[in-house]
C-alpha cells in the first residue's frame, strides 16, 4: 500500500535535518523537527513536498498496476467460473476464431467493428447439478438495451453456445442462456416528511417527480448482474432519499420461467441474473405523512 505524501515527506526531512553538514549550514537546533525549523512556505519545504508527491504518485500507480494484474490473472485462469464469464464478454458475434485458438480473427476490421460485435454486456457463470446428478456450467448473459439490461436474441445465444463448444474444457457440459428479468411484486409503506415530499413521493420544490418510486426501481439496477437481492438493503437505499422517514416493505414476491409467485423473506439470487417490475401494477406504495424524527 502506498505511503501518504506526508509519510514520504517525513522520511526525507528526517534524513535532511539529521545530516551534520545541514545542521551546521542552517544552524539547526538539537531536538527540533523540520517543521519547527522551516515554514511550510519555505523553498526547502516546497521542494520536499513536490518530491514526496511524485514518490506517492509513482507508488500509487504501481499499486493500481498490481491490483489490475491480480484481477486479470484471477479472471483469465482457465477453467474457473470467472474465466467462463470473462470469455463470454469477449464473444464477437459474426466473427470467426483463428484455427485451433480462442482468439478472434479481426484482420481487416476496424476497432468500431470489433466493439459493435461484442454484444454480450453482462455475464455470470455458476455451477449447478443436472437431473442426472452431474455438475454442469450454467452461463447467464444479458445485453445492453441503453437504459437497462435486455435478453440477447436467440441467434446470439446460439452463437455463444457454438463459441464455447469450441473453447471450453473437454468433457465439461455448459448451458448458455439469456432470459428476461425475473419478475418482482412488492408493497411498500412509506412514511414521508410533508415539508419535503407530497403524497406521490414528489419533491415540493419541483426538482423531482415520484422520487420514491424512482429510487425503488433504481436500486434494482444497482445490483451487480447475478448478484443477491436483499430486502433490507432495498429499504436502506430508499430510506436514504431526502424526505423519506421510514419505508418498510410489507411483502415481496418474485417469479421466473413457468414457476408461480414465490415469497421473498430476506434475500434471493435472481434466476435470470437480474430482477425487474414487469408491470406498473406490480409496485404498490402507500404514502403516510410523518414528521422527521
Amino acid at each position: 500500500m502506498a505511503k501518504t505524501i506526508q509519510e514520504w515527506k517525513r522520511i526525507m526531512t528526517d534524513q535532511f535535518i539529521g545530516n551534520e553538514v545541514i545542521k551546521t549550514t542552517y544552524n539547526l537546533q538539537p531536538g527540533k523537527t523540520f517543521e519547527d525549523e522551516f515554514s511550510t512556505a519555505s523553498v526547502e519545504s516546497i521542494l520536499f513536498y513536490a518530491v514526496a508527491f511524485c514518490a506517492w504518485l509513482l507508488e500509487t500507480l504501481f499499486d493500481l498496476l498490481r491490483a489490475d494484474t491480480v484481477a486479470y490473472i484471477a479472471t483469465m485462469k482457465p477453467g474457473t467460473t470467472r474465466w467462463y464469464a470473462t470469455k463470454a464478454l469477449m464473444y464477437q458475434h459474426g466473427f470467426s476464431l483463428l484455427p485451433d485458438s480462442d482468439v478472434y480473427d479481426n484482420a481487416g476490421h476496424t476497432d468500431q467493428d470489433v466493439a459493435d460485435s461484442k454484444v454480450v454486456a453482462y455475464a455470470a457463470c455458476v455451477e449447478e447439478p443436472t437431473q442426472g446428478g452431474r455438475m454442469r456450467i450454467r452461463l447467464k448473459m444479458a445485453g445492453d438495451g441503453g437504459e437497462d439490461l435486455q435478453p440477447l436474441a436467440e441467434p446470439v445465444v446460439e452463437g455463444v453456445q457454438a463459441y464455447f463448444d469450441r473453447i471450453k474444457y473437454a468433457g465439461v457440459p455448459i448451458k448458455v442462456e439469456s432470459k428476461a428479468a425475473d419478475q418482482l411484486q412488492m408493497a411498500w409503506k412509506v412514511y414521508y416528511d410533508p415539508m419535503i415530499l407530497d403524497a406521490t413521493g414528489s419533491r415540493l420544490d419541483g426538482t423531482g417527480e415520484k422520487m420514491v418510486e424512482a429510487r425503488i426501481k433504481e436500486y434494482l439496477k444497482q445490483i451487480p448482474f447475478n448478484g443477491i437481492y436483499a430486502v433490507q438493503k432495498h429499504e436502506d437505499y430508499v430510506q436514504a432519499t431526502e424526505g423519506v422517514v421510514l419505508c418498510p416493505v410489507q411483502w415481496a414476491k418474485h417469479k421466473y420461467g413457468d414457476y408461480g409467485w414465490m415469497n421473498i423473506d430476506t434475500l434471493i439470487r435472481p434466476d435470470a441474473g437480474y430482477l425487474r417490475f414487469a408491470d406498473e401494477a406490480d409496485l404498490e406504495i402507500e404514502f403516510i405523512k410523518k414528521s422527521a424524527f
